[in-house]
């Protein structure tokens, strides 16, 4: 026994014994290939034939094809989202859309418009197309003597002491302080109202978005308007059919006012 463990291997049996490690880790490649050099009991071996046969089993190990590829593995977990990139630039402006449909008529005259209508205005229209008002330097006034009506547009019931016409309601006192509304009128070819208090005749213009002239505006207003005869002076209760245009000296211009109450 003791000699067995101090056995000594020669050099031959030692590159034997590595030639047979390497070989049984790569047989596949020892088997499709020669070493170079064979060695054999007693004899000799050369460092460099050693290396050589190495050589050539590391050529045919290296030679050997990849195996199979493996099945795909399981698919992991998705990844926290990233950060938002920066904002693009703004796109072209698009094309003008088409002109949408008309709106509705506008309401009445704001109260701004009413003022400016007296005062400064250009316009002159009156409340309807029974309201009938010119251009008077920067006034607009009544181109006829004005008549009290139940309705804005002077239709329903006319008011006044006239034939024809109603009493004033009670609920247009003497005193102005109305519960039923009235209007003035400018309106051709019916007769004027007349037998009203001032208070009566205020609030009568002031209902229709106007106001009494005063003494220097009336003058102003009435210039130009001579009295003619066979026109104006009509017995009491009477009233010219047609248009009095004609008789002005001037279009824009009041009717009959010069001596009138």
């Amino acid at each position: 026994m003791r000699r067995i463990f101090k056995k000594r291997f020669s050099m031959v049996e030692t590159i034997g014994l590595l030639a047979f490690v390497v070989v049984g880790i790569a047989i596949d490649a020892y088997a499709a290939t020669t070493v170079p050099n064979t060695f054999t009991t007693g004899t000799t071996a050369k460092a460099a034939e050693v290396n050589a046969n190495f050589s050539a089993l590391a050529t045919a190990i290296d030679s050997i094809p990849a195996g199979p590829t493996g099945a795909t593995g399981a698919t992991g977990a998705t990844g926290a989202t990233g950060l938002s990139g920066p904002a693009g630039p703004t796109g072209a402006t698009g094309t003008t859309g088409p002109t949408g449909p008309q709106g509705p008529a506008g309401s009445p005259d704001t109260g701004d418009q009413v003022r400016d209508k007296f005062f400064t205005g250009t316009s002159c229209v009156g409340n309807s197309a029974n309201d009938v008002m010119v251009k008077v330097g920067p006034l607009c006034v009544d181109k006829y003597e004005a008549s009290i009506w139940s309705a804005a547009d002077g239709t329903g019931t006319p008011y006044g002491v006239f034939a024809g016409q109603n009493a004033y309601p009670g609920t247009f006192p003497a005193n102005g302080n109305w519960t039923a509304a009235v209007y003035a009128v400018s309106k051709q070819a019916v007769l004027p109202s007349s037998g009203v208090t001032w208070f009566q005749a205020q609030q009568a213009c002031a209902l229709s978005g106007k106001r009494l002239l005063t003494n220097a505006e009336w003058q102003m207003a009435a210039a130009g308007t001579p009295e003619v005869p066979s026109v104006f002076r009509l017995p009491r209760q009477a009233v010219h059919a047609t248009s009095f245009s004609s008789y002005c000296p001037r279009i824009q211009c009041s009717i009959n006012w010069i001596g009138e109450v």
